[in-house]
């Protein structure tokens, strides 16, 4: 009876590891007993788990809540995914799925906490290092996640306070796939270099999720969010970066003996308080780089070596403290083309170029008449063109040198319109003449647009100007016993006020009379009475004579 009993146990056991290779679905605690409670070295665990998968043909760990302390490290073979409960950022090292790293504190150039091989997947898990003291500067420790092959995927995975993030660089590697990382990595966020066959990568944030403390101030003054060397034609998204020395690296990148720069197209990306958001060393030629929409707060900064083109489009700029311009080159052969972008007002230069065929076209310069100068040609450029601009306060455009084509950069003005004038009057004078009087209600106004109409409240025309302060006008030439309607508006060089009230003046019907004659019931009475003088004077002179007559008899 009791072999018998060990028989179908023996059967069950293995009619349950069968299940767990054909579903494909691992579970690190239910099947390999990791604790997950912070103490217990699960590493072993984890690994089991992961080789199990890879020798079924490939599968997935499942990591369910719970805190998970890794002594050493972890590779995850290809066809495997470690996967967690987490979707989207967590901040928190002790709840949802962590895993606690540890080894080699002190040592930036060990083995990574965990090794991802050819389409291996890491999903839904943050990654805590306990013994970070976050200090200035910070604890150092290799980097947390390596691509080792090709279509590697990390997805919802937050770094909470790595020294250095992902490496993607250090190997070659193709088409990998990133979608959702964040965290706080203090030296390095992301490397990319050698990759190929245009890789994605989007959604990433990088910025002061675990301290703003000491080794913040040391990251701010070192660390580089993202590292872009040898890439090919990849397509990046939705990135964010606090706190940085760079935010963006685009610069030449090396592998054993190659040595090449990358192309790549980034949609949407927002820096904060980063000394230099983004920085090009040099990009690859004929196909080059290229950012589009976005908000960048600081200084974009192109160095000599490159010599290829650049292109930034759509970018909203903002003042850093201590930045001298928001884009400046620094030689180089390459085309930067700067378009459709927005720079607020700025006491400094706005764009500052100094090298060959930039093209600066339909930007939006802000400012005041404090301003500094939208754009500085200086003498290293050859071929430079600025059109199609809005420029507050005129086009403030310096030529140290070079060539320049500009044009049809419109000079718009932060001067708002002056008040509206009031109380306006008109008066006929004669039959050919109506005087205007109005009542001037601004002090910034550059002069005044008056308006005539044959009818009230629409069909008018300017008729004339006056200089500022010049409160009285006459309309001459007109026809005479005619009704002429009037308004008045103040302008300057921020617009035109809101007109006055409306008036009417009538020419006279004669030419011998000078006397002001204004459309009033006073004046309708004593026209209507002008016909009737003649006869009243006869009668007057009839009742005279019969009076004398009647006495004398």
């Amino acid at each position: 009876m009791r072999i018998r009993l060990l028989t179908v146990l023996s059967v069950g056991l293995f009619l349950a590891a069968s299940a767990y290779a054909a579903n494909g679905v691992y579970n690190v605690v239910t099947d390999y007993s990791a604790a997950g409670d912070g103490t217990t070295d699960d590493t072993t665990a984890f690994q089991n788990a992961l080789n199990q998968a890879s020798s079924d043909g490939g599968g997935k760990v499942i990591v369910p809540v719970g805190t998970y302390r890794i002594a050493t490290h972890l590779s995850i073979p290809a066809y495997v995914a470690l996967e967690g409960l987490n979707r989207g950022p967590s901040q928190s090292g002790s709840r949802g799925s962590v895993l606690w790293a540890e080894e080699y504190e002190g040592t930036e150039a060990a083995t990574p906490f965990i090794t991802l091989n050819t389409t291996s997947q890491l999903r839904g898990l943050s990654i805590f290092y306990p013994n970070q003291a976050g200090g200035n500067p910070p604890d150092v420790y290799p980097y947390t996640i390596l691509g080792y092959g090709d279509n590697m995927s990390i997805i919802d995975v937050t770094l909470i306070n790595s020294y250095l993030g992902v490496d993607f660089g250090s190997v070659f590697s193709g088409r990998e796939f990133i979608d959702g990382l964040y965290g706080q990595c203090f030296k390095v966020g992301l490397w990319e270099n050698f990759t190929f066959d245009v890789c994605r990568v989007n959604n990433v944030n990088f910025g002061p999720y675990w301290t703003t403390g000491g080794a913040y101030t040391w990251q701010r003054a070192n660390g580089v969010a993202f590292k872009c060397e040898k890439i090919d034609g990849d397509q990046f998204s939705n990135w964010y970066c606090k706190g940085y020395d760079i935010g963006v690296q685009l610069k030449e990148g090396t592998y054993d003996a190659y040595t090449g720069a990358g192309a790549a197209r980034l949609v949407n990306l927002i820096t904060e308080e980063c000394s230099v958001p983004v920085h090009v060393w040099e990009v690859m030629e004929k196909a080059g780089w290229g950012i589009s929409n976005g908000i960048i707060e600081g200084e974009i900064l192109s160095w000599a070596d490159n010599a290829a083109e650049f292109i930034v489009a759509g970018l909203a700029f903002k003042p850093l403290a201590g930045q001298p311009n928001y884009i400046q080159t620094n030689g180089g052969t390459g085309i930067f083309g700067i378009y459709g972008c927005s720079f607020p007002a700025f006491a400094n230069t706005y764009v500052y170029l100094e090298n060959d065929y930039t093209t600066v076209v339909s930007n939006a310069f802000q400012g005041t008449t404090a301003s500094g100068t939208c754009v500085d040609v200086r003498s290293a450029c050859s071929d430079t063109v600025v059109a199609f601009n809005r420029m507050e306060e005129g086009e403030r455009i310096t030529h140290s040198g070079g060539e320049l084509q500009s044009g049809i950069n419109a000079g718009l003005s932060s001067v708002t319109p002056p008040n509206a004038p009031t109380n306006l009057s008109a008066t006929g004078v004669s039959d050919t003449q109506v005087d205007l009087v109005w009542t001037d209600n601004a002090t910034d106004e550059t002069g005044f647009k008056i308006e005539r109409s044959s009818t009230s409240g629409s069909g008018y025309g300017q008729i004339g100007t006056n200089p500022a302060d010049d409160t009285t006008y006459s309309d001459t030439g007109l026809s005479k016993g005619t009704v002429y309607w009037y308004r008045v508006r103040a302008y300057n060089a921020g617009g035109d006020s809101a007109y006055s009230n409306e008036d009417d003046g009538t020419t006279t019907s004669s030419g011998c009379s000078s006397a002001p004659m204004h459309r009033d019931s006073g004046s309708f009475l004593a026209m209507a009475l002008l016909p009737l003088l003649p006869s009243a004077l006869v009668l007057a002179l009839w009742f005279a004579r019969r009076k004398r007559t009647a006495h004398s008899s």
